[in-house]
């Protein structure tokens, strides 16, 4: 099976399709799967047996409508919906595929659609164990209309513990993964409820996830202060970090649950398996 890939990595390096694109070629092999970036596009061949594109934030970025078998990995339809709807119907793309399970329920040019989620790459998000030098950290963005309730969590969770460490867009791959692996507790806030990258590359490091509670989560088989500590407000959030410094032992098997979770249930590999079986056999 040979595919064209494309999506930008020019501008975030750790954007989500440098990890589709590592899985893809990893699945397929690497000269099975042709990269091309926006501008390319013009130059692509017929007759490959996929063309897939993944949503990197740009909306002057398009796609040629006469490439086909084609499909297209939405990212943060909670955030911006407008411009991504459009630029699915000009490309009349066959299949679309959504990181946020939203993304099913919004209106679309096709009825050919799948809940797709995010996920890890153990390669890049797993350094093996490290020692502890922080009880908290955040490594993320505040980047959207959505992320004042962010701001609010960080700020009241590292006056509560203040051996913390943050970083906001200047550690990427195992250097991200690094810290989080030196954290005990590696701090999630969702922006609008949508489970996000950090969910699962937080737990794919071995440490333990402190997140706000995702009704997505559950729905994707993960189990709160099981597979990661949970919590609904401030209040909680600051309790059970309290609780869980103070009970290593107790904080320690929740991250070794996450972490097996998350390798074996939600890499890369996984979802990009997900989506040819869905492009061979049709969306179930």
């Amino acid at each position: 099976m040979k595919i064209l890939f494309t999506s930008e990595d020019r501008v975030r390096p750790d954007s989500t399709g440098v990890y589709f694109r590592r899985a893809f070629e990893e699945t397929l092999g690497k000269d099975n799967v042709l990269f091309m970036y926006n501008e390319d596009l013009h130059k692509a061949p017929s007759g490959l047996d996929l063309y897939v594109k993944v949503d990197d934030g740009l909306s002057t970025h398009r796609f040629p409508d006469h490439l086909h078998p084609s499909c297209y990995y939405i990212i943060d339809t909670h955030i911006d919906y407008k411009w991504r709807y459009e630029l699915a119907g000009e490309a009349k793309f066959d299949k679309l595929y959504f990181a946020q399970n939203e993304g099913l329920k919004q209106e679309w040019h096709t009825k050919d659609k799948l809940w797709v989620p995010l996920a890890a790459d153990r390669d890049m998000h797993y350094v093996g164990k490290r020692e502890k030098k922080y009880d908290t950290c955040f490594v993320g963005y505040f980047h959207s209309q959505h992320a004042e309730k962010r701001i609010d969590y960080v700020h009241e969770l590292f006056k509560h513990t203040s051996n913390f460490y943050f970083s906001q867009g200047t550690r990427f791959f195992k250097d991200m993964t690094t810290k989080l692996a030196e954290t005990r507790l590696v701090f999630n806030k969702s922006l609008n409820d949508d489970i996000n990258m950090r969910f699962f590359e937080s737990m794919c490091s071995g440490s333990a996830l402190l997140s706000d509670y995702i009704q997505d989560a559950r729905l994707l088989g993960f189990r709160q202060d099981i597979d990661y500590i949970g919590y609904q407000n401030i209040d909680e959030m600051k309790d059970k970090a309290t609780f869980y410094l103070k009970h290593p032992e107790l904080r320690e098997d929740i991250a070794e649950s996450g972490k097996r979770f998350v390798h074996f249930n939600h890499l890369y590999k996984h979802r990009v398996a997900q989506i040819l079986d869905s492009c061979l056999s049709g969306v179930k």
